[in-house]
């Protein structure tokens, strides 16, 4: 899929789960891009109980889609969900598993999700958001998805908003 693609993340009411969370692609017209998952709609994998709240969509130098989105099932601490697509919407099997990365954080390391994912020229994965104690969460993850050790204090560094 080339990159003059239109990509669009949301939620659509389904009968058998309560939401279903998908990515969707238009041409510039407006048009549903049919050669794109053959559709024009992926999905994106559903788990029981989670409260999910999408966060962005990108699009690496390869083309690739990775999508961020925060997941928090009730009574567990906050996760990370990372979801790759290769450019015609099929799943990205060389990352994480099965295209699908999890990261569970304390909230003292990261509450809220703030932006879309952002792939940097080494092909490393920076994610932002927000901790318990109103400070700025940076996260890096190597290109395959694990956490990057060598950023930060395992993979965050933290930053006071000042608010």
């Amino acid at each position: 899929m080339s990159s003059d693609k239109l990509l669009v993340l949301g939620v659509t009411p389904e009968v058998t789960m309560p939401h279903n969370n998908s990515l969707f692609c238009f041409k510039l017209d407006g048009a549903t891009e049919t050669l794109f998952a053959s559709s024009g709609k992926v999905a994106l994998p559903y788990r029981a109980n989670d409260f999910l709240d999408v966060c962005g969509v990108s699009r690496n130098t390869s083309n690739q889609i990775l999508i961020s989105l925060a997941a928090q099932a009730y009574g567990l601490p906050p996760s990370l969900q990372l979801y790759r697509y290769n450019g015609d919407g099929s799943v990205d099997t060389s990352f994480g598993t099965s295209g699908t990365i999890s990261h569970t954080f304390e909230a003292s390391i990261l509450q809220y999700l703030l932006t879309e994912p952002k792939v940097n020229s080494a092909g490393k994965i920076i994610v932002t958001g927000r901790n318990n104690n109103n400070q700025l969460t940076v996260l890096r993850f190597n290109g395959d998805g694990n956490i990057d050790d060598t950023f930060g204090a395992n993979g965050a560094v933290f930053h006071g908003l000042g608010v």
